[in-house]
């Protein structure tokens, strides 16, 4: 998967929950749409992970 941005990122998450969510997803593509949530997921805690590393070292500088 290609690097993208946070907000891109959590849009396209907020997407495939909401269409998890309807209901009317066959089990094959609900399956896919949990492996590109989870990798969604993955992306986002590394994002926030590497912020809040940012803010300390920040404070520390200060």
């Amino acid at each position: 998967m290609e690097k993208k941005s946070f907000e891109t990122a959590l849009k396209e998450l907020e997407l495939i929950v909401s269409e998890m969510e309807g209901g009317d997803l066959a089990l094959d593509e609900s399956l896919k749409k949990i492996r590109r949530r989870n990798s969604f997921i993955t992306i986002l805690q590394k994002e926030l992970i590497e912020q809040r590393k940012i803010e300390i070292l920040l404070k520390k500088k200060n």
